[in-house]
């Protein structure tokens, strides 16, 4: 985050942006997980770690939620909602899901639920989609609601954790929001050329 030179020498930072794989910047990457419906789609992946809660709250709020259809990461802390997300009609659920596929299937998506790792938000970025970022309250020195807060500032929505069970996730998911267009490709292209080398 260009945010960030302010902790270094003034003269002395470039800031050049996420290094991401290449794979998020493949023009038709391949994936081995599909979409099946035009729905409005919507993927998510919040991490194992302190996710309990958004989980809880996508599964409480399901009657609120338009159409949809879901592509869930739940990682391997949160396996114990794995039966009640495959109830869902339209809906794709995981432990996890290899890098690999995840291009494939933001090419696809409308909407990201997210946690706020600087990574995740970059990767998230190099697509055309509504993030909604909810930033782990415990993360260090709270860099992920940081994060957020400089997504927020281009039209995402951000939820904090002590606000999860008030908001209305169905009205978000029910607005035609705005496409943002990051442009991540051109900040790393001269990166990618780097590692040609």
């Amino acid at each position: 985050f260009e945010a960030a030179k302010e902790w270094f020498r003034e003269n002395k930072t470039t800031v050049v942006g996420q290094i991401l794989h290449p794979l998020f910047f493949k023009k038709t990457p391949k994936g081995n997980i599909e979409w099946k419906t035009s729905k409005k789609r919507i993927f998510v992946s919040c991490g194992s770690q302190g996710s309990r809660k958004i989980f809880q709250t996508l599964l409480d709020q399901k009657e609120r939620f338009p159409e949809t259809e879901w592509i869930i990461s739940l990682g391997t802390l949160n396996a114990h909602f794995r039966e009640a997300f495959e109830k869902w009609e339209d809906t794709q659920v995981f432990d996890w899901i290899s890098q690999e596929d995840i291009p494939h299937i933001l090419d696809g998506a409308e909407i990201a639920i997210t946690r706020a790792s600087a990574t995740t938000l970059a990767e998230l970025a190099t697509r055309s989609i509504h993030l909604i970022i909810i930033p782990l309250a415990i993360s260090a020195g709270n860099h992920q609601v940081c994060n957020a807060e400089s997504y927020k500032k281009d039209g995402h929505t951000v939820i904090l954790e002590k606000e999860l069970k008030e908001v209305d996730i169905g009205e978000i998911l029910r607005v035609q929001h705005l496409v943002i267009h990051h442009d991540s490709e051109a900040k790393i292209s001269p990166l990618l050329e780097i590692f040609k080398k």
